[in-house]
């Protein structure tokens, strides 16, 4: 698949306005990220790329800064040699690394995760991903039956497995490619066996299944679909979201009660938040 390379300057470029235009552009078809001094890049399949839509959406950013872009074409076969240029390795708490498979000789953590840094969102590099691994870090997950509802690269799923989660791990994501990238990054990372990734949406949650839930989207699909992650649930069974703005949690939160989930926690990292659930009814 060839990509298209937008390359974006925002002046004055502040971390808050780059990570609001990098949630708006993966709303918008979006699948890579890379940070610059000067704002970020952003990479789209070319089928996919409409610049109208582009500069509607930079339109409306235009009291927040001056953004203006550059385009170009990569072909399939530069894709590895791009990311390797800016995928780095990601440690979460001293506790969990994830990396790429060509980054050598880095200090040992409880908890390695080798992902191919590829087109799929969640290598760990965003404040959501980040947040939900050191959630899951901090829960003990011996026997629980657990989900990644919108797994992209099932970086989740992957942790959830390796700190012994049941079998089987539910990995669910609507995007063929991410489903594909999260079968190859388990088989990498040698737990196969334990996780099964499903294509397709919220539909596909069965009912009082999940001792934990993992959503790392956005808010609109979240507030969508919270009944069915409710219903998913077992009883005092918990539920984790991210994908979210801090000012938009409170919205999440309300949504979240209507259907019995009792907020037990929030946390947040630069703008971005983490807020778990527990449902409170049977």
């Amino acid at each position: 698949m060839n990509y298209i390379e937008v390359k974006i300057t925002l002046c004055p470029c502040t971390e808050a306005q780059r990570e609001i235009l990098i949630a708006e552009l993966a709303e918008n078809g979006y699948e890579g990220f890379s940070e610059t001094e000067e704002g970020f890049n952003a990479y789209i399949p070319s089928s996919d790329y409409d610049e109208r839509r582009l500069k509607i959406l930079f339109f409306n950013y235009r009291e927040q800064a001056t953004i203006s872009y550059t385009t170009g074409h990569i072909m399939e076969q530069n894709w590895n040699a791009l990311w390797e240029a800016h995928f780095e390795p990601v440690v979460v708490d001293g506790v969990c690394t994830v990396r790429a498979p060509f980054h050598k000789n880095l200090p040992k953590t409880a908890y390695e995760i080798v992902m191919e840094p590829k087109m799929a969102f969640g290598t760990g590099h965003h404040h959501t991903t980040y947040l939900l691994l050191q959630a899951l870090l901090e829960i003990p997950l011996k026997n629980l039956q657990v989900l990644d509802m919108g797994c992209g690269t099932g970086v989740l799923a992957i942790l959830a497995a390796k700190r012994g989660a049941k079998k089987f791990v539910d990995a669910i994501d609507v995007d063929i490619w991410a489903k594909n990238s999260a079968l190859e990054n388990a088989r990498r990372n040698r737990v196969a066996q334990k996780v099964r990734v499903l294509l397709g949406d919220a539909a596909l949650i069965q009912r009082n299944k999940y001792h934990l839930i993992l959503a790392n989207i956005n808010r609109n699909i979240l507030l969508e679909d919270m009944k069915t992650y409710a219903m998913g649930l077992k009883p005092r069974g918990v539920l984790l979201v991210s994908g979210i703005y801090e000012t938009d949690a409170g919205v999440v939160a309300a949504e979240a009660a209507q259907y019995g989930l009792c907020e037990i926690e929030r946390r947040t990292r630069y703008s971005w938040a983490m807020v778990a659930f527990q449902k409170t009814n049977p």
